[in-house]
């Protein structure tokens, strides 16, 4: 009767936490749901091309400007190290 689960010494084993968290990803679920908007409208075709543009018109915009400031990084580089 003491060495049982419930002795003088053993006592009961804590409770298991099981706790998993759920990613949430907002640009997913944002396309999903651009996505099903796109399959319900005979428009969709339009608006999907329409942001499709979009999207890659930003992407370039940004492209270009990381490598204007990589130039400028690397020019004022050159300029204190053989300038100076």
């Amino acid at each position: 009767m003491l060495f049982g689960k419930n002795s003088f010494f053993g006592g009961r084993s804590p409770r298991q936490f099981n706790y998993k968290p759920v990613y949430w990803d907002p640009e997913k679920e944002e396309a999903q749901a651009k996505a099903r908007m796109r399959a319900k409208s005979p428009e969709g075709e339009k608006l999907s091309l329409l942001l499709d543009y979009k999207r890659d018109l930003r992407r370039s915009k940004r492209k270009t400007y990381n490598l204007r400031i990589f130039i400028i990084v690397i020019l004022l580089l050159l300029f204190f190290i053989f300038l100076t």
